[in-house]
């Protein structure tokens, strides 16, 4: 069914009154989007659900797009190789991170005793070792070494802005 939304987007003064043909919901970056036809643009396009001021339906029915949202996302999302990494951490942290591991890229965990390996596939070890930042304390081993090392190189500059 078309939606009529009425969206403010981030450079918009105010907001416009959109038809749009809905192909797909995602979420990225703690965020919500729509990817849809929009009869404004005559394209596809995303919208974040958080800059919607309204949804309502008009009763219209409009006629399956060649576009899916697996086509949108392939095309929109850069396909570079990741890297495969693992954090291992005391038990104790988990619940304090288990909603974000998800954004960084986890895709599986092992608990063995009192710790657990945490394996992440991730564009850029920088942005996994800034993750771990906020668990550093609890943090007992990187895989691989480059990870670890853009973790240290991470800290020394924390260590050289606030002293010893």
């Amino acid at each position: 069914e078309v939606l009529s939304i009425r969206y403010k987007g981030q450079k918009d003064a105010k907001a416009v009154q959109r038809a749009i043909e809905p192909i797909g919901v995602f979420y990225r970056n703690e965020t919500w989007y729509v990817v849809a036809w929009c009869r404004l643009r005559e394209d596809v396009r995303n919208f974040r659900l958080d800059q919607m001021q309204g949804i309502f339906p008009t009763g219209e029915q409009f006629a399956v797009r060649e576009v899916s949202l697996h086509d949108y996302l392939q095309e929109t999302t850069p396909q570079e190789p990741l890297l495969t990494a693992r954090i291992t951490v005391e038990n104790g942290v988990l619940p304090f991170i288990a909603r974000q591991k998800k954004q960084y890229g986890f895709v599986s965990e092992t608990t063995r005793g009192p710790h657990t390996e945490m394996v992440f596939e991730t564009a850029s070890y920088e942005y996994l070792a800034r993750f771990a930042l906020q668990f550093a304390d609890k943090a007992v081993a990187f895989a691989p070494l480059a990870l670890e090392q853009v973790f240290r190189e991470i800290l020394q500059r924390a260590k050289k802005n606030f002293g010893s």
